[in-house]
């Protein structure tokens, strides 16, 4: 067969493995994609393509977000007590903060860990707490 097996070998083979290509799609999905690329039609299309993305939560940003971050602890129970540093945290993250993240943007989880900070330190009562809960990316808050 011209198609690599899917087991490993304990010792390499001496030639290299050739795959055979199709100029159109089969139709089926293959484990082994093609090679050679496929010829435009050289016709235009009478409208542009539009790009719509899928949004990486179908409910409410409040909603996605906190998902997010019940879904990334080990234990959600402080989050049923609302005056809890971790509920103090999200609240914060989904209605205060001014950087509007939402449940894709990757920093979710680290921005709210450190707000969890902020809270359980009682940062707002350091007679010195400028520079938390900022706009800036949360790796400078100090």
């Amino acid at each position: 067969s011209n198609i690599p097996s899917k087991i490993v070998s304990q010792v390499p083979s001496n030639q290299p493995t050739t795959i055979k290509t199709t100029q159109l799609p089969t139709g089926t999905q293959t484990d082994v994609p093609t090679r050679s690329p496929l010829t435009p039609s050289g016709v235009p299309t009478m409208n542009p393509t539009t790009f719509s993305p899928t949004p990486c939560y179908n409910g409410t940003r409040e909603e996605g977000i906190t998902d997010t971050i019940i879904n990334s602890v080990a234990d959600s129970s402080p989050f049923q007590n609302e005056n809890s540093d971790e509920s103090q945290s999200l609240n914060w993250l989904v209605n205060e903060d001014t950087a509007q993240l939402d449940a894709c943007s990757p920093n979710l989880v680290q921005r709210w860990t450190s707000g969890l900070l902020y809270f359980a330190m009682g940062v707002a009562d350091w007679e010195n707490n400028d520079g938390w809960l900022v706009d800036e990316d949360e790796c400078n808050w100090y």
